[in-house]
């Protein structure tokens, strides 16, 4: 790539591994400490970096490329997150970046009349609907971590949301993808279950496209 990027939201450094193969220019940035600490260990080529989403340590138009890859959705205020990556972008610079989607077979089932409510509202015409955010009892058929526990903050995305906090950006495109292991909607003590063959089926049909859990959005400035 021989650009500079901004990687948002680490995890366990799955995406800044890979980033880091195409150039020396990545910064790794998260706002918890382990996952800064796990890419410093992990990666020799990456310069790691402990801070917000909503207020990123970088002067306006310095960076050539934003990848937050599952981590916008988990900042208490994904607009404002929005805006942030924007701004550091130079012109004709790009994001990269997946929120989860508001209208996914997923919410359908597990909030069916908050969704609806949210599709009434958007087909008249209300655009400020809120910002998307759920409860935490939610929110854990989504995130969980490995002691069962939810992120404190998750919020969902329309399409037409994410167009208009990118009204000034060029060549957006969003993506309707994914389909959960089908277990992930059972109580937790049945959670061991696979249904594998039957996600594999999912991935690439309509319900993929149309109705998928995340929304995969690239836009330039």
């Amino acid at each position: 790539m021989g650009q500079s990027v901004l990687e948002i939201g680490l995890g366990y450094g799955s995406v800044t591994r890979r980033l880091s193969r195409y150039t020396d220019q990545v910064v790794a940035l998260d706002i918890a400490p382990g996952p800064v600490g796990f890419a410093a260990a992990t990666t020799d080529r990456t310069g790691c970096v402990r801070g917000s989403a909503l207020a990123l340590p970088f002067a306006d138009a310095t960076l050539d490329n934003v990848v937050a890859i599952g981590s916008l959705h988990h900042t208490g205020n994904m607009e404002l997150a929005f805006r942030e990556c924007m701004r550091v972008l130079r012109p004709g610079g790009r994001l990269i970046a997946m929120v989860y989607n508001r209208y996914s077979y997923k919410r359908w089932i597990v909030s069916p009349i908050a969704t609806l409510r949210s599709v009434i509202a958007e087909l008249r015409g209300e655009t400020n609907q809120g910002a998307g955010g759920v409860s935490r009892r939610v929110s854990w058929f989504w995130d969980r971590s490995p002691d069962g526990s939810a992120p404190p903050h998750t919020e969902f995305a329309t399409q037409d949301q994410i167009r208009r906090l990118l009204g000034g950006s060029t060549n957006v495109s969003i993506t309707s993808v994914n389909v959960d292991n089908p277990n992930d909607l059972l109580p937790q003590c049945m959670q061991r279950l696979k249904f594998d063959g039957i996600r594999l089926h999912f991935l690439n049909s309509l319900l993929s496209r149309h109705a998928g859990l995340d929304l995969y959005i690239t836009a330039e400035k």
